[in-house]
């Protein structure tokens, strides 16, 4: 439900538990979005920066796992997208800015078509103080660090084409959710485990989806054919 203010925010997390999401009714590119809050003193320091009486907010369970996009056109689903959030790999030497500046530098996120810059921020602070980091910690050579909350692309997030592994039984709830409300976007870890044996959930259905580079193929006519992505509504 709709929070009234900041007094109702608070109750509503103490009645519904955590971990939660807060984030605008009307938004995009993952603005105003606060995830895995997890405690009160957590969801105090969004709704500190929540323009609460300017816009409505929502207060969501938080589901842990991936993130996925899944695109139903006319019953069939043509398109599937593992939305991966914004993140630096470790090489010993550079302290997590310089990584992230290093990555910034990338042809293909300074053109911004199929990566986008990742800012450096009071959010990635934020991510990076619950790993026991700040951004001048040098991380060991191989360790993945995450510097954003969310897999949005806006935010420097990857997306992988994944229609390959989406399992029938999830291809056929995309095809249900679709029926009733446009896009549906599963989050669950792997896609290729049925979701009702997964702890999952139907998180949205985009008013505006987009899929990206993953969708991109769809207008060249290379849609191939599969089983999954040609199941249909029964």
């Amino acid at each position: 439900a709709v929070e009234k203010d900041i007094a109702d925010a608070r109750k509503r997390a103490a009645e519904h538990g955590y971990p939660l999401v807060h984030k605008p009714v009307e938004g995009r590119k993952g603005d105003s979005v606060h995830a895995d809050l997890r405690n009160d003193e957590e969801l105090r320091e969004a709704l500190a920066v929540a323009r609460v009486h300017e816009r409505q907010y929502l207060l969501q369970s938080y589901f842990h796992g991936d993130d996925h996009r899944l695109m139903v056109v006319d019953g069939k689903l043509v398109a599937a997208a593992r939305k991966d959030t914004a993140s630096v790999t470790g090489d010993g030497i550079h302290t997590i800015a310089e990584l992230m500046e290093r990555e910034n530098r990338d042809p293909r996120r300074i053109a911004g078509v199929e990566l986008r810059l990742m800012p450096l921020d009071e959010e990635t602070d934020r991510v990076l103080a619950r790993q026991g980091l700040t951004r001048r910690t040098i991380p060991e050579a191989g360790r993945i660090v995450r510097v954003k909350g969310t897999s949005n692309f806006a935010k420097g997030g990857g997306i992988a084409d994944v229609l390959d592994s989406v399992h029938p039984d999830n291809a056929r709830l995309a095809i249900r959710a679709a029926a009733a409300r446009a896009v549906a976007g599963p989050m669950s870890r792997p896609i290729r485990s049925p979701i009702r044996k997964i702890s999952s959930s139907v998180s949205e259905s985009p008013t505006v989806p987009r899929v990206r580079g993953v969708a991109r193929r769809l207008d060249r006519g290379s849609c191939r054919t599969r089983s999954a992505r040609s199941a249909r509504l029964t």
